[in-house]
């Protein structure tokens, strides 16, 4: 097993401000104002979050509009994560 496969899930678990913006149809702001609130769970590095989608999704649901299945959309495989729990 590699390392990109031994961590995916991991890696698919995050992304960015402007990402979780635009699938939730909210304005960056708001998404940083959540951020610093510690509505939503993420880490700043060298100037980007890196957002962690489970607190988004515990936040304001899942996003409109979205799909029903798209194989590596991370949103997609923690929405069948939490579908199972």
């Amino acid at each position: 097993m590699s390392i990109a496969e031994k961590y995916q899930h991991q890696l698919s678990s995050v992304t960015t401000v402007k990402t979780v913006a635009e699938l939730w149809e909210k304005n960056r702001t708001t998404v940083i104002y959540h951020i610093m609130r510690d509505n939503i769970a993420a880490t700043k590095d060298s100037g980007v979050y890196l957002v962690a989608l489970g607190s988004v999704i515990d936040l304001w649901g899942f996003p409109p509009n979205l799909p029903e299945y798209e194989p590596l959309d991370p949103i997609s495989l923690l929405q069948k994560e939490y579908k199972a729990s």
